[in-house]
């Protein structure tokens, strides 16, 4: 995957939120999936960014696993991001009235399927 379109997903990302946070539509949750652990400190979120960071780096030299990787951590990032400038990380994206995410969400839960999806298929 190329270096460009992720970095063009993170800032469409951060755009739209800007823009969902304007017009009062975004929410920020202040806890990860569903609003759990919303006690936790942001420096607990800087130790799972700099974890992420060097799985990243130790696995990116296997091919088939990098775009897994490498969309977990451009949504992690993101997500940190909106930590460390709003609180919490903010949902403007909403699912049937069921439940808000965002587009960091969805790369990290299409990146997880990729990485399923890659350690049946390929031999390692």
């Amino acid at each position: 995957m190329r270096i460009h379109l992720l970095i063009f997903i993170f800032f469409t990302d951060q755009f739209l939120k800007l823009y969902f946070l304007d017009g009062g539509v975004a929410e920020v949750n202040h806890g990860i999936a569903l609003g759990l652990f919303s006690n936790l400190p942001v420096f607990f979120y800087f130790l799972v960014f700099i974890l992420l960071s060097i799985i990243f780096y130790l696995l990116s030299s296997k091919n088939n696993l990098t775009v897994g990787f490498a969309l977990i951590y451009i949504g992690a990032t993101s997500n940190l991001l909106d930590r460390v400038i709003y609180g919490g990380v903010v949902d403007y994206i909403n699912f049937f009235g069921l439940f808000k995410n965002n587009l960091g969400d969805i790369m990290i839960f299409v990146g997880t399927l990729y990485l399923v999806f890659a350690l049946f298929y390929y031999d390692f």
